[in-house]
C-alpha cells in the first residue's frame, strides 16, 4: 500500500512536494483527490505550493490553489447546499472533484 504522505527520510519531501515542482499535472491532481496532505513542509519550510512556485509551475500553483480554497471553503460551510464558484479552467477540465 502506497503511504500518500510519506516523507522521505533524508529530503523530507513527499510525492505531492516533488510531483508539484517537476510540473506533473495529472500526479499533482490523483494526490490531491487521494487525500495528500497540502500543508505539509519539507526541511526548507516549503510546502507543494512553493514547490511549484519556485520552479514556476504556474498550472499547478493554481490547482493547488483551488484545492485549497475549495477545502476551505467546504470546511467552513458544510452544511449549506452550494458549491464554491471556481476558475472555469478546472471545470471545463474535470479536474475539480467535489467531496
Amino acid at each position: 500500500m502506497f503511504a500518500v504522505d510519506y516523507v522521505h527520510s533524508e529530503t523530507t519531501v513527499t510525492a505531492l512536494m516533488v510531483a508539484a515542482g517537476r510540473g506533473f499535472f495529472a500526479t499533482v491532481e490523483q494526490l490531491l483527490n487521494m487525500g495528500a496532505n497540502v500543508s505539509a513542509l519539507s526541511s526548507n519550510d516549503w510546502t507543494a505550493l512553493d514547490w511549484a512556485r519556485q520552479f514556476e509551475q504556474h498550472d499547478i500553483v493554481e490547482l493547488l490553489e483551488t484545492h485549497m480554497y475549495v477545502r476551505f471553503f467546504n470546511s467552513k460551510h458544510s452544511s449549506l447546499n452550494f458549491k464554491p464558484v471556481v476558475p472555469n479552467f478546472f471545470t471545463a477540465a474535470g479536474h475539480i472533484t467535489w467531496s
